[in-house]
């Protein structure tokens, strides 16, 4: 979740914005979570537009990798995790290689592998029961993998 505010508002000329976008020069992260960054390419493969998505929601990151859109391909997911989660004394920026919870439809705890083969653990409750099995709810490996067009 993100909060925006008029203050932060960047006007964008309408040419630019033809389909109503809107920008800010900054964003407050609305809660104290997890959030994920999305890269996706856009468009065909040897002329496509580089897109960054910034969500909260890890439906839209499960979607994004199983279902995306016709022309558009995931080329990479990093977690940005705030202290309580990364040990550290802020929020840190890494690549995901794995997901898992317990729970796929209902994921209050969450497993991250990390490209550099660290994990990281995230439970909405705080009530940690690490005797539940673990699923993998998204494998971003491949995606670090680059595929060359045969000459």
């Amino acid at each position: 979740m993100f909060h925006t505010y008029p203050e932060a508002e960047q006007p964008i000329p309408k040419p630019l914005a033809t389909r109503g976008e809107r920008a800010w020069h900054w964003v407050e992260l609305g809660l104290n979570l997890p959030y994920y960054l999305l890269e996706l390419a856009v468009g065909p493969e040897h002329d496509s537009m580089i897109r960054h998505i910034s969500t909260a929601n890890l439906d839209v990151v499960t979607e994004a990798f199983h279902h995306a859109p016709r022309n558009t391909r995931l080329r990479s997911v990093s977690l940005l995790s705030p202290d309580y989660v990364n040990g550290s004394k802020g929020y840190q920026l890494d690549r995901v290689a794995e997901i898992w919870s317990p729970n796929p439809d209902f994921p209050s705890r969450l497993l991250f592998v990390l490209d550099d083969s660290r994990s990281l653990q995230f439970c909405l409750s705080g009530d940690e029961d690490t005797d539940e099995e673990m699923q993998l709810l998204a494998d971003f490996k491949l995606l670090a993998v680059e595929i060359r067009p045969s000459p």
